[in-house]
């Protein structure tokens, strides 16, 4: 895991969380993964970025399983629905933590797509929405409320 992977997951506090900056459940650190928001990987060297782009003000911790995998096909899909949903992890990018709000935005604009797309299939011929993109925590259960408020006042306490 790349060293700037590492420092995310602990300067957000995505292990006290048990989630990624998408609100998906991770239950392992080795389920973390990487991705590029603000400049695709494969223009990182052609715009001079350091480390192919694997810097933090150019990342969201996701999960290798679930959200990174899917935020791409949603890509594929709807171009604008994944810039709307990579401005939500831009701005919790910026705010320095995994924010309720952004959260729910983003928890809504993935309920539109699964309706809107709930029967397609790739090119491949395979689902396009697997049933693992589907399960999400509630964020209106009292416990993840609790960790995000938690987790929210360790970061901004830390950053003082």
């Amino acid at each position: 895991m790349k060293t700037v992977t590492n420092l995310m997951i602990n300067d957000y506090g995505l292990k006290k969380l048990k989630m990624d900056m998408m609100g998906y459940s991770v239950v392992h650190k080795n389920d973390y993964s990487f991705h590029h928001l603000i400049v695709p990987k494969r223009d990182c060297r052609k715009e001079r970025i350091p480390s192919d782009g694997y810097v933090e003000w150019n990342g969201a911790i996701l999960s290798y399983r679930t959200s990174h995998p899917y935020i791409h096909a949603i890509e594929q899909v709807e171009r604008r629905r994944f810039i709307s949903i990579t401005k939500e992890l831009v701005d919790i990018n910026q705010k320095g933590y995994v924010d309720r709000e952004n959260l729910l935005r983003i928890y809504e604009m993935l309920e539109e797509f699964e309706l809107r797309h709930s029967r397609d299939c790739t090119k491949s011929g395979n689902i396009l929405i697997k049933p693992g993109y589907k399960i999400r925590p509630d964020l209106y259960d009292e416990e993840v409320c609790e960790r995000l408020e938690d987790v929210k006042k360790m970061v901004l306490t830390r950053k003082r």
